[in-house]
């Protein structure tokens, strides 16, 4: 769904924005790639009708990244967000 991958790039966008994550994110590009996979499950969540696993995340990296890395980096991302998780996107105006 186009929505959905409009809204993980947004919330992966504005998180690598923050303060917080942008020098470990430009020079780590496994850190950079757990961002984007988690900002993907992370609207998944949000918004799908049908949940994904961890598990199915995890094996998604080709088990580069445990579970236990996309719970740490989704609060992680949810605390730089301030918990502001579900903006319109540019595509929600057409």
């Amino acid at each position: 769904d186009r929505d959905l991958v409009w809204s993980a790039i947004t919330n992966f966008d504005r998180f690598v924005s923050s303060s917080r994550a942008i020098d470990e994110l430009v020079v780590d590009p496994q850190k950079f790639q757990l961002a984007a996979m988690t900002s993907l499950y992370t609207v998944i969540k949000i918004e799908a009708p049908k949940l994904m696993s961890l598990k199915v995340i995890s094996f998604m990296s080709k088990n580069r990244f445990t579970e236990k890395q996309f719970v740490n980096m989704e609060q992680e991302m949810i605390t730089a967000a301030a918990w502001y998780l579900n903006p319109p996107t540019a595509l929600s105006f057409v």
